[in-house]
């Protein structure tokens, strides 16, 4: 869906590959880093974390390909998180965003989040949800032009948060 890499001045988004493995299956093992994500243990897990690398990595073949991507820094390619859409109705996505532990707070989230923004607009409306508590996914999210609309439950997970939306015009 996406042509790739798309650059920043500072990072990269790109498909995953294998020399990325080790970092993600550490986010998806790092509670501080996973705390407010949709995964149950068993993807958290050494085996859960592997196997949804390799469907991801398998997926760039398929047709329908599961849109989740390296937030990699530009110069040393080195992974710093994850970032990347799904569809969640007629003309709608939504986004998310993962950065590991040790690179927070440097703003690649946000970075990542308006590069997708920026790409995906204006075809689509574009939704993120952050979890009532991850007062930093809020802040990404408002620092990336979204608009906080409220307590909203998640049609696909049936989960409950707070819903940001980005539309132009809004």
């Amino acid at each position: 869906m996406l042509t790739l890499p798309i650059e920043s001045e500072r990072i990269r988004l790109r498909r995953f590959v294998e020399r990325d493995r080790a970092s993600f299956v550490s986010f998806m093992q790092n509670e501080t880093s996973n705390r407010y994500l949709m995964f149950d243990a068993d993807e958290c897990s050494d085996e859960g974390a592997n196997q949804l690398v390799d469907r991801i990595m398998a997926s760039y073949a398929d047709e329908v390909e599961i849109c989740s991507y390296v937030v990699a820094d530009l110069h040393s390619d080195r992974y710093l998180g994850t970032a990347g859409f799904t569809s969640y109705d007629v003309g709608v996505m939504e986004c998310y965003f993962g950065i590991n532990e040790e690179f927070c707070g440097h703003g690649y989230a946000t970075e990542a989040l308006v590069m997708l923004r920026d790409v995906l607009m204006p075809s689509y409306q574009l939704r993120v949800y952050c979890h009532d508590d991850n007062q930093l996914a809020h802040r990404v999210a408002l620092a990336a032009g979204f608009k906080l609309r409220g307590a909203a439950v998640n049609k696909n997970s049936q989960l409950s948060g707070q819903l940001f939306v980005y539309k132009q015009g809004v």
